[in-house]
């Protein structure tokens, strides 16, 4: 990887194949200090052309008192493709019940091209006793959709996979998707981007939505190796109904690695459909407590729209060398021409669990490969002078701005564990070669 230079509000990189292409950055918002940090500012177009605000910029971002631990999820819009910002407005907020709370966090935004739908996926959290603990046990995926550009939202949805299980026991409000049972085992989406399916094939249009799900052992049990989750991946496939004001959910098989590769199985999952149809996932590994075992992301591929997975195995660069990378969310990026791009952490050294959380780069995935092309990696942003080594700028958000032809990247940036602002990171697309 090439090494960046800072100047005060830009880097400059070199990509092997096109030459020197300017990142811009410039401070998108600063964090107010009583509402704690902002996480995951997932951000998408309006789609719906019969609907005031078509065109719009929707945001939404998850604010955490301390780390792990939601107090609500704000929603602000931009008209002007995000020059100026609505003030924030709260979408979701915890509630108390004597001891416990229910919060919600880590939110995602989806925008239907076709239909012109808005998606706002959440995952509902309770603490016991106001504990991370219980969490593991009782947490699922909720959702609220809107016709009208995310002006207003439906109520809060449950997910509930539609159908019988694998021994033939119907889906409810507990026994919620395959595998996931409410106070056993959670499963979950950790600011997911959901993609529609645009190759041909039976399940042409339908929707991915990539999730984790806490593994159990033979009684029942949580499997918890490190005491932070052992987990599987897979995708949620969802069918809109007929007058398209809920959808149909089906479940794809889950992919998990031995413990021995990776302490806390494969989770925060990320996907996107490649040229030819397949449809490749992305996921978040750990060598946390693992001596010798190198610190990577996994990666696998469907070549059935989503339905089934292959074995997760090392993401690597098209050479075949390792891309070392921490613990830590990464995106998949689709541009509308086809070109997916990988943005996460790919790190100098060799991480040692959830470290180190920089730099943020921008990868383009190899269409025939699924691997990351080694000549195209892109330095978003690296710790600053005034950063100590604990410095992150992950739990990000990415997307394509097509009036810019660019890849605009948001970035928070940290203060110990809180964050103080957001980086807007302008990633143009014009080097990159087709």
């Amino acid at each position: 990887m090439r090494r960046a230079v800072a100047a005060a509000w830009m880097v400059i990189w070199s990509m092997a194949a096109a030459g020197a292409v300017e990142v811009q950055t410039t401070e998108n918002y600063i964090v107010p200090e009583s509402d704690g940090g902002y996480f995951n500012p997932s951000t998408v177009y309006a789609t719906n052309a019969n609907e005031p605000g078509h065109g719009d910029l929707v945001q939404v971002v998850s604010v955490m008192d301390v780390s792990d631990s939601f107090t609500q999820v704000l929603i602000r819009r931009s008209s002007d493709n995000g020059e100026t910002w609505t003030d924030f407005a709260p979408i979701e907020q915890m509630r108390r019940d004597g001891d416990d709370y229910t919060k919600y966090g880590t939110a995602s935004l989806y925008a239907d091209p076709i239909n012109g739908r808005m998606i706002f996926f959440v995952q509902e959290l309770v603490y016991e006793n106001n504990q991370l603990a219980s969490t593991w046990r009782k947490r699922r995926i909720c959702y609220r959709i809107s016709h009208d550009n995310g002006i207003t939202w439906s109520d809060r949805i449950n997910l509930v996979q539609d159908g019988v299980d694998s021994e033939g026991r119907p889906f409810d409000e507990q026994h919620w998707m395959e595998g996931a049972v409410w106070g056993r085992n959670m499963a979950c989406t950790i600011a997911s981007r959901a993609i529609r399916i645009r190759g041909d094939g039976p399940l042409q249009g339908r929707l991915l939505l990539p999730f984790q799900i806490q593994r159990v052992d033979e009684q029942g049990r949580l499997h918890m190796p490190t005491g932070m989750g052992y987990m599987a991946s897979g995708c949620l496939i969802g069918e809109w109904n007929e007058d398209m004001s809920d959808l149909r959910w089906d479940c794809s098989n889950h992919v998990v690695v031995s413990p021995k590769v990776s302490s806390r199985g494969v989770f925060e999952p990320t996907v996107a459909e490649l040229p030819d149809g397949r449809i490749l996932m992305v996921m978040r590994g750990s060598n946390a407590g693992l001596e010798g075992v190198r610190g990577v992301k996994f990666s696998s591929i469907s070549e059935d729209q989503g339905r089934t997975w292959s074995q997760p195995v090392p993401l690597l660069f098209d050479d075949l060398s390792p891309a070392p990378s921490s613990s830590s969310l990464s995106l998949l990026v689709p541009t509308e021409d086809g070109r997916v791009f990988y943005c996460g952490v790919i790190a100098e050294h060799e991480p040692r669990g959830n470290w180190p959380r920089y730099p943020v780069v921008l990868v383009r995935i190899d269409p025939e490969t699924a691997l990351l092309r080694h000549d195209s990696v892109v330095e978003v942003v690296d710790r600053h002078g005034d950063d100590d080594s604990n410095a992150q700028y992950v739990n990000h958000w990415a997307y394509e701005d097509p009036a810019r032809d660019a890849i605009v990247v948001l970035t928070p940036h940290y203060r110990g564990s809180m964050t103080v602002a957001v980086d807007r990171h302008v990633v143009p697309l014009e080097g990159d070669e087709g």
